[in-house]
């Protein structure tokens, strides 16, 4: 498997949902909302650093799932 990094952005409405979720996280425990985004932030680089191990969902779309 080669590996390839590629650029990732998100869509205003994504980032809007990714923020609304930190929210809701951090409302939930202290502490919670910056796990959720460092586990956010581990699958992203995964992701881009080897787009190949993501499963194609639909031809040309991978799925990174945050776990």
């Amino acid at each position: 498997q080669t590996s390839a990094t590629v650029k990732v952005s998100f869509l205003s409405l994504a980032q809007k949902e990714l923020d609304d979720a930190v929210a809701w996280y951090s409302e939930q425990a202290s502490g919670l909302g910056i796990e959720f985004l460092d586990e956010l932030d581990r699958a992203v680089r995964r992701a881009a650093t080897f787009p190949l191990s993501c499963p194609e969902i639909e031809p040309g779309i991978r799925r990174c799932l945050v776990t």
